[in-house]
């Protein structure tokens, strides 16, 4: 049971990524969900799992990646 419910996290973590309209950032984030989810599933803490994707976040446009999960961006 547990392990669909953490496919379905991680699914639904990628799929509301849609919404900067490129096929890289739900992509990019479906990987992410596979972590996300496995701290929430370890932890049961949606603290700890928020701060994890901050820290991901930043980490994500500390690499050159954030102009994925940019909305607006001209060169997109």
């Amino acid at each position: 049971m547990w392990v669909r419910c953490w496919r379905q996290a991680r699914a639904a973590f990628g799929f509301v990524h849609i919404v900067f309209h490129n096929p890289v950032s739900p992509l990019l984030a479906l990987i992410c969900g596979f972590f996300l989810a496995g701290s929430y599933m370890r932890h049961a803490s949606l603290k700890k799992a928020a701060i994890e994707h901050a820290l991901y976040g930043d980490m994500v446009f500390t690499a050159g990646l954030g102009v994925y999960f940019l909305v607006g961006h001209p060169h997109l």
